[in-house]
């Protein structure tokens, strides 16, 4: 807080197409980021979070971080690229687990990142365009089709057969496949 005792206003930003992360229009379900801010509020009331007026891109969090345009986001995951230019809590908040998942008439059990790469040749694995995981998978030379910003477009793409393999975190997958189209 401010030596005047005044409240100490944060700017932040939610993350378009990531129900997961923040979920603002429920408040039964405000996603993970959004309920970290919550905590945070009622631990110290007299912090203010201020949002950008508009959801935006993965890629924008990290701009607007790099710029100043925002002083916190609870969500971004370690890798050692964004320790160039944001402090990480030393204490983990969560935990996540990458996944893939496929067509119901084609599941194969992938054991390995190479078998992922084997089968990518044919079609290209689908993966969140501008997620952490897309570069994963591309320092891992998999076939990727990143087009799609959300979950659920990538998931009526696999539905609808335009790929066979989709990768992604557990965290982001489990409230949308309580969807009974997806089971």
């Amino acid at each position: 807080l401010g030596s005047s005792g005044h409240a100490l206003e944060l700017k932040t930003t939610y993350q378009d197409g990531v129900p997961l992360k923040f979920n603002l229009g429920d408040p039964q379900r405000l996603g993970l980021c959004g309920e970290i801010l919550q905590l945070i509020k009622t631990e110290v009331p007299e912090l203010n979070f201020v949002y950008t007026s508009q959801p935006t891109s993965l890629a924008r969090v990290e701009s607007d971080f790099k710029n100043n345009q925002i002083d916190l986001y609870p969500c971004l995951i370690y890798t050692e690229r964004r320790k160039s230019f944001l402090n990480y809590s030393k204490y983990d908040l969560f935990t996540t687990q990458h996944l893939v998942i496929g067509r119901k008439e084609n599941i194969r059990y992938l054991k390995s990142y190479e078998q992922l790469k084997e089968k990518s040749l044919v079609q290209p694995v689908l993966v969140l365009h501008g997620s952490t995981l897309l570069k994963i998978l591309q320092e891992k030379n998999i076939s990727v089709d990143d087009k799609s910003a959300s979950v659920e477009g990538i998931l009526k793409m696999l539905v609808s057969g335009r790929a066979e393999y989709y990768y992604e975190q557990n965290l982001n997958l489990g409230r949308v496949l309580e969807n009974p189209q997806y089971k």
